[in-house]
């Protein structure tokens, strides 16, 4: 990524269960960064906390994310069915 600032890190599942826990402790931490949903329902959540920047991306969808990953050194899968 070529801005300093932007985040490095990707959460994946950011307004499920865990994800949104883990998106609320790198947050108060003051560490950027990005969360990827399948869609806005509860997206507002996540994009409302310091440091968060929100993506659309679903893995059934390979073609919807695979440029997205390449940007990240970390990445927190957090996606149950």
């Amino acid at each position: 990524m070529s801005n300093s600032n932007t985040p490095t890190i990707l959460i994946t599942g950011a307004t499920g269960n865990v994800g949104r826990e883990l998106t609320k402790k790198l947050s108060a931490s003051a560490i950027p960064f990005c969360a990827m949903v399948r869609s806005t329902k509860g997206a507002e959540e996540v994009a409302a906390l310091e440091g968060a920047e929100v993506i659309l991306g679903d893995f059934n969808d390979m073609s919807s994310i695979a440029a997205e990953l390449d940007d990240f050194s970390r990445d927190y899968a957090y996606a149950f069915r």
